[in-house]
This record gives C-alpha cells, sequence and structure tokens, in this order.
C-alpha cells in the first residue's frame, strides 16, 4: 500500500515536471539557439542583418500594444455574471503579463541589436589583478541570439491570444444581444399582461 502510494505520487510528480518543460519548450528552443550561435557563429554574425532585426521587432512591438489596450478595455458588466468577470480577468491579466514580457523582449533585443552594432560587436571586460581580460563578444552575440529567438517563438503564442480575444468578443456581443432580446420581450409580456380594458370598453351603446 505505501509502496503503491509512492509510485503514484513519483508519477504525478513526472507529469508535472512533463508539463512544465513543455510550457517552456520556447525557452528551451532559445537557449539552444544562444548555445550553438554563441560557440559557433562569430561575433558579427548580426552586423549584415541588423537594420532589418530591428525593423522586424518595432513592428511586432507596434502590434502588441493596440492588442494590449484593446484586451485592456474589453469587459463589459453588462454582458456577463460576477463569477465570469472574475474568470475572464484573471485570463486576462496572464494574457497581458505575456504580452508585456513579449514587448520586453522586442525592446531589448532592438537595443542589443543596436548596442553590438555602434561597438562593433566587440566588447571584453579589462584584466583587474590577477584575471586575465575576458571577450564577451560570443557572450552578446549568444544574448541577442536568446532574446529574438524568444520573442520570435512567442509570436505565435500572440496570434493565438488575438484570436481568444476576438471569440471572447465574440461572445460577449451574442450575451448583449441575448439580455436586450430577453428584456424586450418581457417588456412585451409585461405591457400585455399590465392592459386591462376599462368597464364597457368596446360595447356598441344603442340609446340616442
Amino acid at each position: 500500500m505505501h509502496t503503491s502510494f509512492k509510485t503514484e505520487k513519483l508519477k504525478r510528480d513526472m507529469f508535472r515536471y512533463a508539463r512544465k518543460i513543455v510550457r517552456a519548450w520556447d525557452i528551451i528552443t532559445a537557449l539552444l539557439c544562444a548555445t550553438l550561435i554563441g560557440a559557433l557563429a562569430p561575433s558579427d554574425v548580426w552586423g549584415k542583418a541588423a537594420a532589418e532585426l530591428v525593423t522586424f521587432f518595432g513592428i511586432q512591438a507596434a502590434a502588441v500594444i493596440p492588442a494590449m489596450i484593446f484586451a485592456a478595455g474589453l469587459l463589459r458588466p453588462d454582458a456577463i455574471t460576477l463569477g465570469e468577470a472574475r474568470r475572464y480577468q484573471e485570463a486576462l491579466r496572464a494574457q497581458m503579463v505575456f504580452w508585456i514580457t513579449l514587448l520586453v523582449l522586442d525592446f531589448v533585443t532592438a537595443a542589443a541589436i543596436i548596442i553590438g552594432k555602434s561597438i562593433d560587436w566587440t566588447i571584453s571586460l579589462p584584466s583587474i589583478y590577477i584575471f586575465p581580460a575576458l571577450d564577451l563578444s560570443r557572450w552578446l552575440s549568444g544574448f541577442i541570439a536568446f532574446v529574438s529567438a524568444l520573442a520570435i517563438l512567442r509570436t505565435i503564442p500572440f496570434l493565438r491570444g488575438i484570436f481568444s480575444l476576438l471569440e471572447l468578443q465574440g461572445r460577449l456581443t451574442e450575451n448583449v444581444i441575448m439580455k436586450r432580446n430577453i428584456d424586450a420581450a418581457r417588456g412585451v409580456t409585461e405591457t400585455e399582461q399590465g392592459f386591462k380594458a376599462p368597464e364597457g370598453y368596446g360595447k356598441i351603446s344603442t340609446r340616442h
């Protein structure tokens, strides 16, 4: 019995760790790209495409900001219940944190490329006492590879987030329309039930 409990707990832990690894696939892939480029590619590998990369990440950042503004004003109190509002707010907060991270990645990548180009892709630490000079050029190249790969890979979840917002917007719109139709039907019913004909209404008088 005790052994069976340990086995089940081990399976649950392994499943949880595997799920975390799957969720971090973009970070693992970006680290792999950074390691390969930092170790094998020359330090000025980004030089020829620097302008194009900065433009690309600038466009990506410009696309993220309107999505954040749209998500911030999406929820409407007349379309959802209190429980739905809390649940949607939590989901939108997580989505907003993801987009802010992507925006920071775009800015950091563009800044790193601009700085690298301005120093001719060469950076080193001078010797201090017994420590020799340290060339950090490949570290800079690897860092640019990491943040740029992570920003590019997170474009896929970003597009999924846009489609999820469109789906939520459609659902909220349907709720508003359904509520409006129900209120209109209820108002018609109350009007019909509330009307009471006065005494003698509709009778034809025979008096002259």
